[in-house]
């Protein structure tokens, strides 16, 4: 996965110092009398990783696919009649990829010896940090360009966005399909609309398939208004002061605000997302490996200690239909 390919890539400032750790570093905070050094790291909620299912996968890269199934209905018929027989069809198949990610500290051996202050260790943690923060912008790339508004990330297996309507079907008679919701406030109307459509959706084979909204994630921007609608016994802005649907529906532990979403979108997961119904895959091929090593090549200095992460993975996405639908929030009012 290349990073460069996430939307609206920040570049961050020219370096000022070395790469490497250096004595003069922590001898600059003796000289300012520090007792002391504070950890002030931002605990950031890892969000996106939870809503791919891990495989672990042998191979750079690869197909998925799986056998058609067979469709139709079976009809009422007697035992004299000739007997029917189901139709199969072929289901889609898809490409997955890993790629390499790598980083690396260096520390000057007089740095390790006088490490009074934990500045080596907090180094180490800053690599991990970094290695995090990576993976939460790829998967929320994945979700604000869902819509394809600004290209996609991913494609799924039948060619469409992770959120797209007239979907093809594996079974050419099935027609199409959709998991876009209508453009909309939210309001008690378009979240009971989205519930229902889950409940409405076909199958490959185009017969009825129904599938339950689990959770609700939104951005930071719309959390105020979702949790407006969930907590508030009667339906907002309404003129005969009815009861709320949305409340009696869903509860707040329900819904996950993603602080790395910047579309303003509204998805509807439908299903466990560590189950196999989840096709919002990442493909882990090498674990996050750190190597420790004096003169590492690259630094060539004996006297200069180097930690290289190194890590393999990618993501893919099959079919959508039975994980997640969704729909782009209208900002009018709000």
């Amino acid at each position: 996965m290349n990073r460069l390919l996430t939307r609206d890539p920040k570049t961050p400032p020219s370096s000022q110092v070395s790469h490497a750790l250096t004595v003069e570093q922590i001898r600059n905070l003796l000289d300012k009398g520090i007792k002391v050094i504070m950890k002030q790291e931002l605990a950031a909620p890892l969000i996106g990783r939870k809503l791919f299912r891990t495989m672990t996968v042998e191979d750079d890269a690869g197909r998925f696919g799986s056998p058609g199934g067979f469709t139709g209905l079976v009809p009422l018929n007697r035992d004299g009649d000739t007997m029917p027989f189901l139709r199969s069809y072929s289901e889609f198949s898809w490409e997955w990829s890993t790629f390499q990610f790598r980083a690396a500290i260096a520390i000057e051996r007089k740095t390790v010896e006088l490490d009074r202050f934990g500045q080596v260790k907090k180094a180490q943690r800053d690599l991990l940090n970094a290695f995090k923060r990576t993976q939460e912008y790829v998967f929320a790339d994945v979700f604000n360009r869902a819509f394809g508004t600004t290209g996609s990330l991913l494609l799924a297996s039948d060619g469409c966005y992770l959120i797209d309507e007239d979907r093809p079907n594996p079974d050419p008679a099935a027609g199409t399909w959709s998991n876009l919701e209508a453009t909309a406030d939210l309001t008690d109307e378009t979240l009971f609309q989205a519930v229902l459509n889950a409940r409405s959706q076909v199958g490959p084979d185009g017969h009825l398939a129904p599938t339950e909204v689990r959770q609700i994630m939104i951005g930071p921007a719309d959390e105020r208004k979702l949790w407006t609608l969930l907590t508030t016994e009667r339906m907002v802005d309404s003129n005969y002061n009815d009861r709320s649907w949305s409340n009696s529906f869903f509860s707040w532990d329900k819904v996950i605000v993603n602080p790395y979403l910047e579309t303003r979108a509204i998805f509807y997961i439908l299903c466990d997302t560590q189950s196999e119904e989840n096709e919002l895959l990442y493909l882990e091929r090498v674990k996050p490996e750190v190597l420790t090593e004096w003169g590492m090549p690259g630094l060539n200095d004996p006297d200069v200690l180097g930690q290289r992460l190194r890590a393999e993975w990618g993501i893919a996405l099959g079919s959508p239909r039975r994980v997640i639908r969704g729909g782009l929030v209208s900002t009018t009012g709000g």
